[in-house]
């Protein structure tokens, strides 16, 4: 009998110590001070009206700048795509960035993100993944001949890529004898790789672009840029070679010939989206100012509120 009772009071000291009851702290015991704002229409109407005034302006002038990119000084060159979707994660994350960073690596070294497009007969595809293998390929001629007169219009592929990009690239380690070109590049390297045309993606601004993908399905690329000289009156021919198809995703392909805001190509959607924001804020400014001066509700003290226990309850059985 005695050996059961320090059994059982051994037990119940170890219950005693396994103990998951939290700390009788302010922290642990959830006794922090905190402050809690109380939302009332004089508090909210200051907020709203300082929407917008902010989003006002801003809306203003993203319109007005997207409209006046038709005025042709110095011109931009895009290629748009419709229902093309760049933004499922699968195709987002099909890449490898120690392989662009210039890392030469081979086989299941690589991201198993670019699977299927990782190897071809035990040779490394470089660069892998279905963002490369789909790049846009119709190709533009970097002079605009001018018709009748028309002075020549220059173009040139060179700063249209981000300067946030650069650190992504690096001048490849491979040998062109342990790598092959993404299958849909077969037409730009129908002999495969070679030591002297290995593509430098360090310096392949088009490339950049297009691994830089797109958030909506209906997209504008630059292609080419002109930000010296203005696009004199006449008639121009451009030199353009299609290579991509877009019959298999139903989409479309258009050569945009334009001027560029602070937003870049011209695109109502982000000043309508300010605009909206603030003729929101500025609808229910007026209905709380409205309620304020017609139907005011006053604030009284909260001090006075006691929710301490006043009674007691005492159960005999």
């Amino acid at each position: 009998r005695m050996a059961w009772k320090e059994k059982k009071q051994l037990s119940s000291k170890q219950n005693a110590q396994k103990s998951r009851k939290p700390a009788n702290t302010s922290f642990r015991q959830q006794r922090l001070k905190a402050w809690q704002p109380i939302l009332s229409p004089q508090s909210v109407l200051p907020l709203l009206i300082l929407m917008a005034c902010v989003f006002a302006p801003i809306g203003i002038g993203l319109v007005v700048s997207t409209i006046s990119v038709q005025r042709l000084k110095s011109t931009y060159v895009y290629y748009r795509l419709t229902n093309f979707n760049q933004n499922y994660r699968e195709y987002v994350q099909s890449l490898d960035l120690d392989q662009l960073k210039g890392k030469a690596l081979i086989g299941n070294d690589l991201d198993p993100n670019c699977d299927p497009l990782r190897t071809v007969e035990n040779k490394t595809i470089f660069p892998c993944g279905l963002i490369a293998n789909s790049m846009f390929n119709d190709t533009f001629g970097t002079t605009l001949t001018g018709v009748n007169d028309t002075a020549d219009y220059l173009l040139t592929t060179k700063g249209i890529a981000w300067d946030t990009d650069s650190h992504r690239y690096g001048k490849t380690e491979y040998n062109a004898s342990d790598i092959v070109p993404p299958p849909n590049w077969a037409k730009l390297f129908p002999n495969g790789y070679t030591d002297d045309n290995i593509p430098d993606l360090q310096n392949w601004e088009q490339f950049k672009i297009w691994m830089r993908t797109a958030a909506l399905p209906n997209f504008y690329k630059l292609a080419m840029k002109n930000e010296t000289n203005g696009l004199g009156k006449g008639i121009y021919i451009a030199d353009i070679e299609l290579n991509y198809p877009v019959r298999s995703f139903y989409g479309t392909k258009s050569f945009v010939l334009t001027t560029n805001s602070i937003i870049g190509a011209g695109n109502e959607a982000l000043g309508i989206v300010y605009l909206i924001v603030a003729g929101i804020a500025t609808l229910f400014a007026i209905l709380f100012l409205i309620k304020v001066i017609f139907k005011p509700r006053p604030m009284h003290d909260h001090s006075y509120l006691n929710f301490e226990n006043t009674w007691s309850l005492d159960c005999t059985i």
